[in-house]
């Protein structure tokens, strides 16, 4: 199919989650939705159990802590996680997904923010309950293991009335800057784009959820759509041994962060040099174009070790997250495997954008979700500005901060804070933050997100962070370890590569110090460089 537009996917129309649990119950009945791995081997749950459990613990939530409580729900990815969630909102609760990185003291900041009075963990956290119990004692404490209990005690389950308009969700930020924010969302928030998301991406065949559930676009991608589409889902308890479940599941498609493709990309760059067969390769690349256009897909075969590598179903690949390198995006693209690059953020629940599998624009981040409007503001004379969205997507504000909220939403429109442009067929670019962004004493302007891309294509380099000091730009950079071994002067070969990329820059663009690092930068739970920089 050529790189045009086409019909969106014909999707089932829902404003709250009792509303898709039904739908899909009455659909799809006993086919399997989720598989997790137990200690006496794997444990499917069919759509039919999904809905019979949650309105059973939604009814149980209901009775013991009555409407508007704030519960929050910590631990791996399992089935157990999930359940709380819906139960949790179906009772006309809200939840308060938490960040299971974060230690005892950051968790007991978030819930007297949010005024949680109930949390519910999983067994590994047990030593951080304990602990939530001696800093807070009014909260009450629900390890999961329970909840099947509770589940059974329910004589009858009664479907709760419950607002789609309301506060369901309160997510915390983990940005790379700043205090977090209580994103508040409400369940017709968070199925609208659920039902966007399905409209332009062809869910199929089954996949595995491998980003934690705490994350917003985990939750709406590889929980709230997988459900939608009826898609068979292998819920991972942590990302451990990827490639092995990759392997033993073999999926159709995968939702990620760049840094999990870009871990499978290194490792099969690495076998390909070993293999020797990397003008091989180029040459079935260019045997394959001339079909690829007459719509003939040979690649399947020709990349047949690399796709056999990856489970050998792979067919697609969602990113989002964070930017993604456009020529690993080309690499997979040669072994017929499409990354399909999208935008979101918190607080539009949270995907905005995302490239289609048979329309889409390299380096972008793909148009605009149904009936989502995105602008740019304040556009200067290369279109680039800041990036504002429209939408029933757009949160309700943020929790307790109500000037923060006005600062965000402004006649309607959600400032994102991050940099772009639009082209003429309504493909978004995204070419920074604005927060990030350095300002020189010239005027000039420069985004460190550009540079830090190009430095990123470097041999040898394995993370990096372009900052300013005194008015000129420095890159600082941590090295692959084995790389490092090989070269006899780690500063003077980074040196001479940053002076030959200065050569194909503006002159204000050119990177004036290159720092080099022993230890990796300090990162957030989401796996994002924190933008401090050391002298």
């Amino acid at each position: 199919m050529k790189n045009k537009p086409y019909p969106h996917n014909i999707v089932p129309q829902f404003t709250t989650i009792s509303e898709l649990l039904e739908l899909t119950k009455n659909k799809y009945g006993e086919k399997i939705i989720f598989r997790t791995k137990k200690k006496k081997g794997e444990e499917s749950v069919s759509y039919n159990r999904l809905y019979d459990d949650v309105m059973n613990l939604a009814t149980y939530f209901h009775k013991t802590y009555g409407e508007r409580t704030r519960i929050a729900v910590i631990g791996e990815n399992s089935y157990e996680w999930i359940l709380t969630y819906f139960a949790v909102v179906c009772s006309n609760n809200i939840i308060v997904p938490i960040d299971k990185e974060l230690a005892s003291a950051d968790i007991a900041e978030l819930l007297k923010d949010c005024e949680a009075t109930v949390f519910v963990y999983s067994k590994d956290y047990d030593d951080i309950a304990d602990d939530l119990g001696d800093l807070m004692p009014a909260l009450t404490c629900i390890n999961m293991k329970s909840l099947k209990g509770y589940i059974e005690s329910v004589d009858e389950a009664k479907m709760v009335a419950t607002d789609k308009d309301a506060p369901a969700a309160i997510i915390y930020t983990s940005g790379t800057t700043g205090k977090s924010k209580g994103v508040i969302l409400s369940q017709y928030n968070l199925c609208k784009d659920t039902v966007a998301s399905s409209q332009v991406v062809e869910f199929r065949g089954k996949t595995l959820a491998l980003l934690p559930f705490h994350h917003t676009y985990a939750f709406t991608v590889t929980v709230m759509c997988v459900i939608c589409n009826g898609i068979d889902t292998f819920i991972a308890s942590s990302l451990k041994n990827v490639m092995e479940l990759i392997n033993d599941f073999k999926p159709t498609y995968l939702a990620v962060v760049p840094m999990i493709v870009e871990k499978v990309d290194k490792g099969i760059l690495q076998k390909i040099e070993k293999s020797g067969k990397k003008k091989l390769l180029g040459v079935l690349d260019k045997v394959c174009k001339p079909f690829d256009a007459l719509g003939i897909g040979l690649r399947n075969k020709c990349f047949s070790a690399i796709r056999n590598g990856l489970g050998g179903e792979l067919d697609f690949i969602i990113s989002g997250g964070a930017p993604i390198d456009q020529q690993i995006i080309d690499r997979f693209d040669s072994y017929g495997i499409k990354i399909m690059n999208g935008y979101g953020i918190s607080e539009c629940s949270p995907v905005v954008s995302v490239n289609r599998r048979y329309h889409y624009r390299a380096g972008s981040i793909g148009q605009a979700l149904p009936e989502v409007k995105v602008k740019i503001d304040n556009p200067d004379e290369n279109g680039e500005g800041e990036i504002c969205v429209q939408g029933d997507i757009v949160m309700l504000g943020y929790y307790n901060m109500p000037e923060e909220t006005e600062k965000a939403i402004i006649d309607g429109w959600f400032h994102t804070g991050d940099l772009g442009k639009i082209d003429k067929d309504g493909f978004i670019y995204i070419t920074g933050r604005i927060k990030n962004l350095i300002i020189l004493s010239n005027g000039k302007n420069v985004s460190p997100e550009e540079l830090e891309t190009l430095i990123g294509r470097l041999p040898g380099v394995v993370e990096c962070l372009v900052s300013e000091d005194d008015n000129k730009l420095v890159a600082e950079i941590y090295p692959d370890e084995e790389f490092r071994a090989t070269q006899s002067d780690i500063q003077a070969y980074f040196d001479e590569q940053i002076g030959q990329l200065n050569d194909t820059l503006p002159p204000y663009k050119a990177i004036a110090k290159v720092i080099i690092r022993d230890t990796e930068f300090v990162k957030t739970t989401t796996k994002k460089i924190k933008r401090t920089y050391t002298k």
